[in-house]
């Protein structure tokens, strides 16, 4: 069963994100810890795009990671360009294995 999209603030099943990114969803991970005002532009994706997830991820390699079906980012900052412009881009993908798939009606209750 897939993710339901949106903000979470506690670590969600990687089998379910990856589901919502076979639906063409975008999945935004950030290391527990990351300063209030970056924590606040990632939220902001939610409320922008249907098809984004936002979950900490903790021990991660980089303190910010964005994922979409075939494609990864790590960054260091939520200010950072590339972030807008990857899920812009990738956010209700064609290309990934059952675009249209909801990112609703799944599991999971988003805080925001």
């Amino acid at each position: 069963v897939w993710q339901n999209c949106g903000y979470y603030d506690v670590e969600i099943r990687s089998e379910n994100a990856v589901h919502s990114l076979e639906h063409g969803a975008v999945w935004i991970t950030y290391r527990p810890g990351l300063a209030e005002a970056q924590m606040r532009k990632l939220r902001g994706f939610t409320g922008g795009f249907e098809k984004v997830l936002v979950s900490p991820v903790a021990q991660q390699e980089s303190p910010i990671i964005v994922t979409a079906w075939a494609n990864q980012l790590h960054l260091t900052d939520a200010g950072d360009d590339r972030l807008a412009q990857f899920v812009a881009e990738f956010e209700g993908s064609l290309d990934s294995p059952e675009p249209g798939g909801s990112c609703s009606g799944g599991v999971g209750t988003p805080t925001a």
